[in-house]
């Protein structure tokens, strides 16, 4: 599905979430495409968060070989429990991403407004 070359974790790491570990995530490194590099640099939305949105954001396959992962506010609240309230967690209310359903490559990051 993703069709775009595959990147992985080594650029744009945001030290507000690199101390924070998500055990989903935190045996693998994430992969990206040229094109969610790009769209996560142009939105400001930080590549280090992904782990936390696959791991607390709301998930739905799209029947097109992606999962989309959106981060509620029941999602940020989740989150907050666990790391506390800051600044940085409450700026990824409304942040998606969409990942291959198979490799988990992230293909594109947005934000819903």
């Amino acid at each position: 599905m993703s069709g775009g070359t595959i990147q992985s974790m080594h650029s744009t790491h945001d030290k507000s979430f690199s101390r924070h570990h998500c055990k989903p995530a935190a045996h693998r490194e994430e992969r990206f495409t040229r094109h969610a590099e790009q769209r996560a640099q142009q939105r400001a939305i930080s590549l280090a968060a992904v782990p936390l949105i696959k791991a607390y954001g709301r998930q739905e396959h799209d029947g097109h070989g992606g999962t989309h992962y959106l981060m509620t506010r029941g999602a940020i609240d989740r989150l907050a429990r666990v790391l506390g309230h800051s600044a940085a967690l409450e700026r990824l209310e409304g942040v998606y991403l969409v990942a291959d359903a198979v490799t988990g490559a992230v293909i594109t990051i947005s934000h819903t407004w």
